[in-house]
């Protein structure tokens, strides 16, 4: 998603797992679950195109004690893709990051806007590795996350995760998200 500040629970999925800012964030997964291992991911090859990461359309969410995360996710042209993540708790939705994932100049380009945070502007991290069921976006400038992840389990449910040294101290979150519908 899932995601620019920890100290409120994050999501994007959305997906970011992007990459979201909620309240109450401590530092332990959301569930008792193993984390996706994507030091095996390989270098994305330079022709990629959104039509690779199309898997990722849809409805996903995970419940945590706070409510619902989300991240809905839907193709809007062939190159590019729009995100949006937050919070459900009872009657009340909150939206904590729109996200554009773009192709510009044959990179692949995750772009978080979280309301509150860097004058509401988006924060552009590149595709850096990649597999069928994997991608990884960096932003080395940015002060957490630096890097967000997703790894799809299989065609129901992926683990999204954000990670990154803020104040030179390793921090990771993942998110266990289930398909509640296609796009």
């Amino acid at each position: 998603m899932n995601i620019l500040n920890c100290r409120s629970v994050s999501m994007s999925l959305v997906f970011a797992m992007a990459v979201t800012s909620l309240s109450s964030c401590d530092n332990s997964a959301p569930n008792e679950q193993p984390v996706a291992d994507t030091s095996t991911v390989q270098a994305a090859p330079p022709a990629r195109t959104i039509a690779d990461l199309k898997w990722l359309a849809g409805k996903w969410q995970q419940t945590i004690k706070e409510g619902t995360l989300f991240e809905n996710w839907t193709m809007a042209s062939a190159d590019s893709m729009a995100g949006v993540s937050g919070l459900i708790n009872g009657k009340d939705t909150l939206i904590t990051e729109r996200i554009a994932l773009t192709l510009r100049d044959g990179e692949i380009i995750y772009s978080p806007t979280v309301s509150g945070q860097n004058n509401n502007q988006p924060v552009p991290f590149k595709l850096t590795r990649s597999t069928a069921d994997s991608f990884i976006f960096e932003n080395p400038t940015h002060d957490f996350p630096s890097v967000i992840s997703y790894v799809r389990i299989n065609t129901d449910s992926v683990i999204a995760t954000i990670s990154g040294n803020p104040g030179g101290k390793p921090m990771s979150e993942s998110f266990y998200l289930g398909r509640m519908s296609r796009d």
